[in-house]
């Protein structure tokens, strides 16, 4: 089985606030004046979420998250994913450290974000994996959009595990040099794309 199945959740991270928030998300790029409060002018990282299946370990039933983050929107090659990981979360961690959390925060504004995109039923019906999908996909552009406060992105990164950024050496987490970009952009005068796919 894989090595992020075997780290099970047990039970929900102790929620961050107040400074801790802005603190937590600085290192992955977020810039967060207040723990509601995005700093003015500053772009997110663009992060996704994927759900891409699902396993037992154990006596429960683990949700796969690949996750992505990357450099701003502005140009292609700042799309490229500078850090990705993976975790495996149970379908009630999901519920209350992420559907909940995001609905408190947002209150009447939940309804308009995720309109038509409802999150996973309770116990599992055929297409909890689809609709994990979609849901995570919605919060991850609410989320590098801006449409939810840094609480919410601090605590959101945290659960789905995102790396402790001051450990080298993380099994299951992948950094992309950042010289590796600028090295695929074409030298100056150069008219074909030495980019390698």
């Amino acid at each position: 089985m894989a090595d992020f199945l075997v780290d099970e959740l047990s039970g929900l991270p102790r929620p961050l606030e107040g400074r801790e928030v802005v603190l937590f998300l600085e290192p992955f790029g977020f810039q967060a004046s207040t723990p509601m409060d995005w700093q003015k002018g500053a772009e997110n990282p663009e992060l996704s979420i994927r759900v891409t299946g699902h396993a037992m370990c154990g006596r429960h039933l683990h949700y796969v998250l690949e996750c992505f983050l990357c450099h701003g929107r502005s140009t292609e090659a700042k799309r490229r994913p500078w850090l990705e990981w993976k975790a495996s979360r149970r379908l009630v961690h999901l519920r209350a450290g992420l559907h909940d959390l995001v609905k408190h925060y947002l209150g009447s504004s939940y309804k308009t974000y995720f309109c038509q995109i409802p999150f996973a039923r309770r116990l599992r019906p055929a297409g909890t994996t689809e609709r994990l999908d979609v849901w995570c996909n919605r919060l991850a552009c609410c989320l590098s959009s801006r449409l939810v406060p840094p609480i919410v992105a601090a605590n959101v990164l945290r659960l789905v595990g995102a790396p402790n950024l001051k450990d080298c050496e993380l099994p299951g987490v992948t950094f992309c040099d950042q010289d590796d970009l600028e090295s695929t952009q074409p030298e100056d005068g150069d008219s074909s794309d030495s980019r390698e796919v």
